[in-house]
């Protein structure tokens, strides 16, 4: 997306991905999100999946709210 940067780019296409995983399979993500969190103490990933959620992204391309 224009205006943001390679990094911040991957990090909000694996947000999506995550949305959109916990649609069709919510265990899943979580699991997935509590494995990341372990290997990545400091990663904003699981935070911003929440928020996005609560904001009510989906996970649809290029949605960021």
């Amino acid at each position: 997306m224009e205006g943001e940067g390679e990094d911040e780019h991957r990090h909000r296409c694996l947000v999506r991905h995550v949305l959109k995983w916990r649609m069709t399979d919510r265990d899943a993500a979580h699991k997935f999100l509590a494995s990341w969190g372990r290997r990545y103490p400091t990663s904003p990933l699981e935070r911003d999946v929440k928020s996005q959620w609560a904001k009510g992204n989906r996970g649809a391309w290029g949605d960021w709210r």
